[in-house]
């Protein structure tokens, strides 16, 4: 069962901080390239990845906007991958939160029991 929960928590994690950075970058790149002399393919391929944003900006005639496009699609993975690491830390945050109190309930029950079992062990032997 931890394995279980383990592998559906990093399946998840890695689904929804991919999502946050995707969403993030696509917004981003969009919005600092909407002036530039893009083709609607050029432009369709630098919003759907990194790799091809850096691609098509390599294969651009003019060497100031291949730059600028490069740039945009650096600046704007770098600023979906902050915004995923805050939502990862934010996840974080919120676990730690639950932790602490969660576990320490756990705890006082646990120290109860042996504290039974510690005085029935005493009386046992009072016994004896």
């Amino acid at each position: 069962m931890n394995d279980t929960t383990r592998e559906v928590g990093g399946t998840l994690g890695v689904a929804v901080l991919g999502s946050v950075l995707a969403s993030s970058y696509a917004r981003d790149v969009h919005h600092a390239l909407a002036g530039a002399p893009l083709s609607g393919a050029a432009r369709s391929a630098v919003d759907s990845s990194v790799t091809a944003g850096v691609d098509t900006a390599a294969h651009l005639p003019d060497r100031a906007s291949a730059t600028a496009v490069a740039d945009a699609v650096k600046d704007s993975f770098m600023s979906g991958f902050h915004t995923a690491s805050w939502v990862a830390a934010a996840a974080c945050l919120v676990a730690a939160v639950v932790v602490v109190f969660v576990l320490p309930a756990r705890a006082q029950q646990r120290t109860s029991s042996s504290a039974h079992d510690d005085e029935r062990s005493v009386f046992e032997t009072a016994r004896s």
